[in-house]
């Protein structure tokens, strides 16, 4: 459960060599690149980080716009919009309607509700709808015998009181008598067939969407973007949802599409338990954007991690950090912060 983020393949080649020299086995080691490729379970085509470094060296005409959209994917105010983002759709997809079986409530929509949004929400949002599968399958089971058991003894008791009552024999009472078997049976079977598809029905309203469908929608729709950004003009709200379509249409990711994408993964879906890290080491973390490391420690669930870097090394510093205050302050709050000087 340890892992090194390493900056590229030759670095992992150099400690390949040394950890066992130092006692140390049984380390992941990988790059950001590879890591999210798996971690995310899509084949995606990604645009070369060198090539977009390349074109800013350049300075070619696309170049500010290649270098603001990189620095704004990569910071905690794009993080804000994914939050609102996420919290729009928890709040679409908590339950409110009643669970009801053949006209009784077995329970409220008010308390599924409040399952949902606060006494699950340790949960992945994907994860507590079938938390709240599993309450009305289990809600379901104790409680149908006992709508069954009413069914009877409302009929019964009926029918008690009809064939022992003082009229005299007669056609109409074997009519009543009939009507009220057929209708215990008919209420019954309700029951019955209603229970086998009652959750699947009432489940049905709430479609999880794939986060790269989710991403997508937003990154292309200059009304959401601007509906959850704080910060952005329409115009700029314009430029960007145009320049992720183009990306969209060519089928591509870039990098600093990775962060936004994982923690959408892990508070929706969560992250699966073999990509889980309880201890993290990331090595030249000065090419890192401030979300790739709110990201990472969202998804792992840790504070452990260990981040080194030169800020005066930055080869892609139009996207990684400017300084490291916010990382310490906003990211890693509890943080041992050391500056070394030779």
């Amino acid at each position: 459960k340890l892992m090194i983020l390493a900056p590229n393949k030759l670095f992992i080649d150099y400690i390949s060599a040394v950890l066992p020299d130092l006692g140390v086995n049984k380390i992941k080691q990988t790059t950001y690149i590879e890591f999210m490729s798996k971690c995310l379970g899509k084949k995606m085509k990604l645009i070369s980080p060198n090539s977009k470094l390349m074109a800013l060296i350049n300075g070619n005409e696309k170049s500010n716009m290649i270098q603001w959209v990189s620095s704004y994917k990569g910071s905690l105010e794009f993080k804000e919009v994914i939050d609102h983002y996420l919290k729009e759709i928890e709040f679409n997809l908590a339950p409110s309607e009643d669970f009801i079986i053949e006209k009784s409530r077995l329970i409220r929509g008010g308390r599924l509700k409040k399952l949902f949004i606060q006494e699950f929400q340790y949960l992945p949002i994907y994860k507590r709808l079938d938390k709240i599968k599993n309450i009305l399958a289990n809600d379901l089971r104790l409680k149908k015998s006992l709508i069954l058991s009413k069914i009877n003894s409302k009929y019964d008791d009926a029918l008690e009181k009809l064939l022992f009552s003082s009229r005299p024999d007669s056609e109409k009472r074997k009519e009543k008598v009939v009507h009220f078997m057929d209708s215990k049976e008919k209420r019954i079977s309700s029951v019955e067939k209603e229970s086998k598809v009652a959750i699947k029905n009432y489940m049905a309203s709430f479609v999880k969407k794939d986060i790269f469908t989710l991403y997508k929608e937003l990154m292309t729709s200059p009304q959401l973007l601007q509906k959850y950004s704080s910060t952005l003009s329409e115009k700029e709200c314009r430029a960007l949802s145009k320049y992720c379509q183009r990306n969209f249409d060519k089928k591509a990711l870039e990098l600093e599409d990775f962060a936004p994408l994982f923690y959408m993964k892990a508070k929706l879906e969560g992250i699966e338990e073999q990509y889980k890290m309880k201890s993290i080491f990331i090595d030249e973390a000065q090419d890192y954007s401030y979300f790739q490391f709110a990201a990472l420690k969202a998804g792992f669930e840790t504070e452990l991690f260990t981040i080194v870097g030169d800020l005066a090394q930055g080869i892609h510093s139009y996207r990684g950090l400017k300084s490291w205050e916010p990382l310490v302050k906003e990211i890693f709050p509890n943080a041992n912060y050391q500056t070394l000087q030779k």
